[in-house]
């Protein structure tokens, strides 16, 4: 149920309601007053439709708040001549109690409740005409909260104990990956001296602690799961609530073996975002495939910690890192992703050097490198700047807290991750959702899409599959194990040195 103040002429005000959540609107008529201008409203905590509204102009005497037990069809008219020459400033209502609610006037405070035939004043130990701005209620320690015009901010002991009403929350209602964990939270009506909770989560894999406000919940099988919240405060009331279906799990973060989509990035502003990682690390390996669109603005992130810490473009597509505390950020690797092509790229930190990859062949710098605190991430972008933004294709992006070797980087070029097999791949984007979240396929550091970045169809050469290398220094012929393949080198044909083969 959702309820409009709507100004419909200079002194005019109309009401709305919607009782489907926006998707229709039905106008209601406001009583009548000398000015409707400035309305104020608070809406009942059980039960949609009963509502109360004010009339701020200080003329509207006799008419200046209002209440509706049925949704604006019709109304009670609660002014006094208390409220005289008065013009009122903002009206809440206290949930948990019987229609009590607090007036506030360009003068003082008042309250009244559906016992009562007149407005109490309630501004003792408030500074003289202290108008308010906002109300807000301060349910755990049941209190009343109150800012003003010039005054500051104001606290007091509310006028009537609430009683318990029972309000189950969580970060969020879908999760799609089985891994993620839901973390409930109590936003109930409930003063928290001598208070308890208990939860019933049917279905639940593990739950940190039923009894606790603010439970962590994950679940192991796809689905739709209930959840009840019974609260008790410390007079021995209880409320209960359930909601059916409050949150589902769907698997979908598991990784997939085809390239699928990839993260397109075409305006200033388009990049995808991760969460913070919260962990110092003093190794880290980071790589990604790249499909430049052009030649990209100097210092251009690919894949980029806030602080920042990554990989990034140089002058005409050449690769370059940033480092805090040290780090070299003029330093060229001398190697290039050529624009329209596809490029594999990787970036390796292991506190003495950085060594960074294009299509398996490295350039390394000899420096001493302090541990990085990693925050977020952003994938196509330095630090959101507009004119160090990625133009192009992007995907497979995965970050390690450890720093892999030349033959780790070049066997694994062509394939997708396999994340159980590495404990230290700690993030995973293959950008293969339709829509939503970017899911991370190791872990729960999902990321999201910002601005005008989309997902595009992937061309990108690799897969699930094998690999495997060899050391040829001379002729004859040579099996990779595992991988089906063998080849033969005559005179003046042999690599003399690593060969790669790659089945997908």
């Amino acid at each position: 149920m959702i309820y409009v103040y709507q100004r419909s002429s200079f002194y005019g005000a109309t009401l709305w309601r919607s009782a489907d959540g926006g998707a229709n609107w039905e106008e209601k008529t406001f009583p009548a007053a000398n000015s409707q201008r400035a309305g104020t409203m608070t809406l009942s905590a059980e039960d949609e439709n009963t509502l109360w509204v004010t009339f701020s102009h200080q003329n509207n005497d006799g008419a200046k708040i209002f209440k509706t037990t049925d949704g604006g069809d019709s109304w009670e008219n609660l002014t006094t001549s208390t409220l005289d020459g008065q013009a009122t400033r903002y009206v809440f209502h206290q949930s948990g109690t019987d229609g009590l609610v607090y007036l506030a006037t360009n003068f003082a405070v008042y309250y009244r409740d559906d016992t009562m035939s007149d407005w109490e004043l309630y501004s003792e130990g408030l500074p003289y005409k202290a108008e308010a701005n906002i109300i807000r209620p301060f349910y755990k320690e049941g209190k009343l909260r109150m800012a003003t015009y010039g005054h500051g901010v104001w606290e007091t002991e509310m006028a009537a104990a609430s009683r318990p009403l029972a309000q189950p929350t969580v970060d969020k209602f879908i999760s799609y990956c089985i891994r993620d964990t839901f973390y409930f939270d109590d936003y109930s009506v409930l003063h928290h001296s001598g208070a308890s909770w208990e939860w019933e989560f049917p279905g639940a894999a593990y739950v940190s602690d039923y009894n606790a406000r603010n439970p962590k919940v994950t679940y192991d099988t796809p689905g739709s799961y209930d959840v009840t919240l019974r609260i008790t405060d410390g007079n021995g009331n209880t409320s209960e609530k359930s909601i059916s279906g409050m949150v589902t799990v769907t698997n979908g973060c598991d990784p997939e073996t085809i390239p699928g989509f990839a993260l397109k990035c075409e305006s200033p502003g388009d990049y995808a975002q991760t969460p913070v990682f919260g962990q110092t690390v003093d190794a880290l390996t980071i790589s990604a495939w790249v499909k430049p669109d052009g030649i990209q603005p100097e210092y251009t992130g690919i894949v980029m910690n806030e602080l920042p810490a990554g990989l990034n473009f140089k002058t005409n597509n050449r690769l370059g890192y940033h480092w805090p505390g040290g780090g070299q950020w003029w330093w060229d690797s001398g190697l290039a992703a050529p624009p329209g092509e596809w490029s594999h790229v990787a970036f390796v930190y292991n506190g003495q050097s950085i060594t960074i990859y294009v299509n398996g062949i490295a350039s390394t710098q000899n420096i001493n490198l302090p541990p990085v605190l990693l925050s977020a991430f952003k994938i196509g972008s330095y630090n959101g700047w507009n004119d160090r933004n990625y133009k192009g294709l992007m995907d497979e992006v995965c970050i390690w807290n450890r720093a892999l070797s030349q033959d780790e980087i070049r066997l694994l070029r062509h394939l997708t991750k396999v994340p159980a097999n590495d404990p230290n791949l700690i993030a995973y984007y293959q950008f293969n959702e339709t829509d939503g979240y970017v899911l991370d396929r190791s872990g729960t550091r999902h990321a999201s899409l910002r601005s005008g970045a989309i997902r595009e169809t992937c061309t990108a050469p690799f897969g699930g599959g094998v690999a495997a290398g060899l050391d040829i220094e001379g002729e004859g012929s040579y099996e990779f194990p595992g991988t089906g393949i063998a080849i033969s080198g005559g005179a003046g044909l042999t690599p003399n040195g690593q060969v790669i083969v790659s089945r997908i």
